[in-house]
């Protein structure tokens, strides 16, 4: 698998955005398309960031493509309902992921508002 630094970030306008519901929850979620990370979410303090911080992990969404992604970051698809497609994966603490991805669709400023490309 490609990380970090290999490709493109996500385009999308990147946030730090509000997580109540994450108080207490410390940790970063890669998002990995195609079997390249193209971005991780660092959550800390109740907030989110998007940006393409290396590190350690807690989890990683791994999506088909980056349609899919869009999709699920925007909140046009539920994340358990991909899955259950065979859109996505989770590897790591899936319990956070979820509550990441939870947060994001409360938060809808957070969410990407254009479309999300990466290179190669």
């Amino acid at each position: 698998m490609q990380t970090t630094g290999t490709t493109a970030p996500l385009t999308a306008e990147m946030r730090d955005f509000a997580a109540p519901s994450l108080a207490g929850q410390e940790g970063r979620l890669g998002i990995v398309v195609d079997g390249t990370q193209v971005a991780s979410i660092e959550v800390a303090n109740g907030r989110g960031t998007f940006g393409q911080s290396a590190g350690a992990l807690r989890a990683t969404m791994i999506c088909r493509n980056m349609e899919c992604l869009t999709q699920l970051l925007t909140g046009r698809v539920n994340m358990v309902v991909a899955a259950l497609r065979g859109q996505v994966a989770v590897r790591g603490d899936a319990s956070f992921a979820i509550r990441v991805i939870r947060a994001i669709h409360a938060n809808t400023s957070a969410a990407p508002t254009t479309h999300v490309t990466h290179g190669g």
